[in-house]
């Protein structure tokens, strides 16, 4: 897997798709790619050497806004 940290939001490539998601590898080791849409499914990563971090994202001065 190149080069990603746990909870961070990255551009992904995995098995020849690109994604906007958050990594998030649990206490099993096993990494997600997980979307903040709900109605989007999470990625389970069963091929960790397809997994590429093209690039990070950063939040700058914006904050995640939960509507109800």
């Amino acid at each position: 897997m190149a080069k990603g940290k746990n909870k961070e939001v990255c551009v992904f490539t995995y098995n020849g798709e690109t994604y906007i998601k958050q990594l998030v590898i649990n206490n099993q080791n096993i990494i997600q790619l997980v979307s903040f849409n709900p109605e989007v499914e999470t990625i389970i990563v069963l091929q960790p050497k397809e997994l590429k971090c093209e690039g990070r994202l950063e939040l700058v001065g914006a904050e995640l806004v939960e509507e109800n």
